[in-house]
């Protein structure tokens, strides 16, 4: 399984909807997810931190609110890693529409 966990960090949102209709949705999952919530805004990179802090994964992924992942997206990053344990990968975007 390529999945181990998921973080959501909330740098402080207002939004109602990543309130308690977050945490019902999450609770649903079939895997495991923690909602972190920074209660004041600490910016991306802090908010990352935080989330990379708690962890347990061998290899961390990080997404923003604005990405949207495809099917089979996750692997062929994870194949550059296992082979050069020191790479740092990101995904090549092709087609923007």
């Amino acid at each position: 399984e390529l999945l181990e966990e998921i973080i959501l960090v909330d740098d402080a949102s207002e939004k109602d909807h990543l309130g308690s209709k977050l945490e019902d949705y999450v609770a649903k999952l079939p895997v495991s997810v923690h909602v972190i919530r920074t209660g004041e805004r600490i910016g991306l990179i802090r908010a990352r931190l935080k989330g990379a802090l708690i962890s347990k994964g061998q290899v961390i992924t990080f997404l923003d609110a604005h990405c949207e992942c495809t099917e089979g997206w996750l692997e062929p990053l994870l194949s550059e890693i296992h082979n050069d344990r020191t790479a740092v990968v990101c995904p090549i975007i092709d087609v923007i529409s």
